[in-house]
């Protein structure tokens, strides 16, 4: 091994951290739960939002030397042919369109950072640095949890601009998600695993489905139940089944009075067929002629890209559609049609950026991903491979409901993502 690389071991707490190159990983987790909060709350300038991208890149120079040879290891060639199709792609877009240089630079950090984060952790991490990491999001959960009730009954903040320590600014909410999605999907795994009792989880999904309410998130309360129903699913009918879907159904009861306390509204939107009905239509997500997550691409087809087979495959070019809080990083497209909210959902951001090339490939990586894990299924992970499964399924779910991947939130989800990975190849080294 390199001794470059790798040289002492810390402790903090239970956490076992190496001096090495996988310590960029650690402390671009670690920033990205308090960066938000040093920048709304303590007032910071914005600017140190870019620190998650020299991390980014430090990471990845680091691992650079030794990307194929990882991958190789981690049996992850699928994925390392998807990044190379998407790069390939999002290039001959941007020569199709004529794209601004300088956009296509600024889009290529917003939509390929996740893929770059995702390489180096696999690359960088093993297996007890995955314990480690899970380890320190689980410490920032009940931080949150803390922070949030602070904010909610304090401070009066509700909705979009209550995300504790991941800020107060409008769409925080996104990154509030993703760590619940994480916690559900850990706590179940390692139920399931018999990692912990069901006493402990009960007590994640109370804190859970409290968060949810405070921040009105629906979509959690969907992902609750399809992590469950999944997890029944995958996973042979014994005592433990039956415990979990009591849990579950006590859950849902739990989430049912919270919300009609905390958020009626909420609760009429589950019991109006009305209100359902015009969610899912196309009738535009703030009913003011902007896109619809459930028709977003048939709308984006017809008012853009109709008769032209060059912007179905590759779209408008990468950075083409995008914007940025300097005027130079604004393209015309968003200065013409930001009232559409397109950069509020993945799947349509990447199809007008890179088309149905660029989308499918892009929901592919995640498929893939998932088939890898029932591929390993059977790989002693301690429940963190059936954590990666469950947590990329909310992921997939994710790309139509909001934005995260084309976020700094995509480094959180990068991590989770390269979990099975890391996994089998801890594995691998551990056997030679």
């Amino acid at each position: 091994m390199n001794r470059a690389l790798t040289l002492k071991k810390v402790n903090i707490g239970d956490i076992r951290i190496k001096k090495s190159a996988s310590n960029f990983i650690y402390i671009q987790i670690f920033y990205l739960m308090v960066v938000f909060f040093l920048r709304d709350v303590l007032g910071l300038p914005s600017m140190i939002t870019y620190i998650t991208d020299v991390i980014m890149v430090l990471a990845f120079i680091c691992c650079l030397k030794r990307v194929q040879k990882s991958m190789s290891a981690a049996q992850a060639k699928v994925q390392f042919y998807i990044i190379c199709a998407i790069i390939f792609f999002v290039c001959v877009g941007a020569i199709a369109n004529a794209a601004d240089p300088l956009l296509f630079v600024w889009g290529a950090r917003n939509n390929l950072r996740f893929f770059i984060f995702f390489l180096s952790c696999v690359v960088l991490l093993d297996f007890k640095d995955v314990s480690n990491i899970f380890k320190m999001l689980m410490v920032f959960f009940w931080l949150n949890v803390v922070v949030m009730t602070v904010e909610y009954f304090v401070f009066g903040l509700r909705q979009d601009y209550l995300g504790g320590l991941f800020g107060i600014a409008q769409g925080c909410n996104a990154y509030t998600n993703i760590l619940l999605c994480f916690v559900l999907c850990y706590k179940v795994s390692q139920y399931f695993k018999a990692k912990t009792s069901l006493l402990n989880l009960a007590l994640y999904v109370v804190a859970v489905l409290y968060l949810a309410v405070l921040v009105e998130l629906k979509i959690v309360y969907v992902e609750f139940l399809l992590i469950l129903v999944v997890s029944l699913l995958i996973n042979r009918p014994n005592f433990k089944t039956i415990l979990i879907i009591i849990l579950g159904t006590i859950g849902v009861a739990l989430a049912i009075w919270l919300l009609s306390v905390y958020d009626p509204k909420t609760l009429e939107f589950f019991f109006e067929l009305d209100q359902i009905e015009y969610y899912l239509s196309g009738g535009g997500y703030t009913n003011s002629g902007d896109l619809n997550r459930f028709t977003a691409i048939a709308q984006i087809q017809e008012m853009f890209f109709s008769g032209s087979w060059i912007n179905t495959l590759f779209g408008f070019g990468l950075g083409s559609c995008d914007t940025s809080s300097f005027a130079f990083l604004q393209s015309d497209f968003f200065n013409q049609y930001e009232y559409l909210h397109y950069r509020w959902f993945s799947h349509a951001w990447v199809y007008l950026e890179q088309g149905a090339i660029g989308l499918i490939l892009l929901v592919l990586f995640f498929v893939f991903i998932l088939f890898y894990c029932i591929k390993h299924r059977r790989t002693n992970s301690n429940g963190y491979m059936l954590t990666a499964f469950l947590f990329t399924i909310t992921t997939i779910i994710g790309i139509i409901y909001n934005c995260a991947l084309e976020l700094e939130a995509s480094y959180l989800i990068a991590v989770v993502s390269a979990v099975p990975f890391i996994i089998i190849k801890s594995a691998k080294k551990d056997r030679v």
